[in-house]
């Protein structure tokens, strides 16, 4: 949590300057990126789900990227490829937040224990494209009330960044189905693991610890 701690350090004292130069609207901007290094307690705190090492740090260095480089730092403006490349990279992120929603619908990993690796995908795949236009609306929101200039006033920018997402989607989301089929040694299914071995039960755990051993017996 160093990482988190020392990211929030800093955007603290960025709050502070913007404070005392009266730059509400950047104040707000970093508000909210403070906010987003919270998420990992809150749903521990709240839904008793708790997120490995890599998927909070991720949360934190893409919400760096978007809301501080891209809004506060302007990168959307100075750097042409920036929101694409977001949005791509959006597509991993999203995927993680999927990962918690089944962990919310099944608590028990009775999809994860049954390699049911298609319903997964598509579970995966539909969040991820449903993202893409959740996020075309935050922005014309930000960008219509608060001034800010992610669209780049143009419906082609729009486009782009709702295909880049699927296309990126399509591509991460196969990969991931792949890994749970397979039972591949890579960092995605090592990821899966750690964060099934933080959220199962010791009951549950055991029994998918049988089925594995089971699937490579047959």
């Amino acid at each position: 949590m160093w990482f988190i701690y020392s990211i929030r350090i800093l955007l603290i004292l960025n709050l502070v300057v913007l404070g005392l130069i009266g730059q509400w609207l950047n104040m707000v901007i970093i508000t909210s990126v403070i906010a987003i290094t919270f998420i990992p307690e809150v749903l521990n705190k709240v839904f008793h789900i708790q997120l490995t090492k890599f998927m909070r740090n991720f949360l934190v260095i893409f919400s760096m990227l978007a809301q501080w480089g891209g809004t506060y730092l302007r990168a959307y403006d100075y750097i042409s490829w920036w929101d694409i490349f977001l949005h791509g990279l959006s597509a991993v992120l999203v995927v993680i937040a999927g990962v918690v929603l089944l962990r919310l619908i099944d608590p028990e990993f009775i999809l994860f224990e049954k390699r049911q690796y298609k319903v997964i995908g598509w579970f995966l795949f539909m969040t991820v494209s449903a993202s893409a236009v959740f996020w075309e609306i935050c922005e014309f929101v930000g960008d219509t009330f608060f001034g800010t200039n992610a669209q780049l006033g143009s419906l082609v920018d729009t486009m782009e960044d709702m295909i880049i997402c699927v296309v990126i989607g399509a591509i991460f989301v196969p990969i991931v189905a792949w890994s749970i089929k397979y039972e591949k040694d890579n960092l995605i299914m090592r990821q899966l693991k750690a964060f099934q071995a933080l959220n199962t039960s010791q009951e549950v755990g055991e029994r998918c610890s049988v089925l594995i051993i089971d699937s490579k017996e047959e």
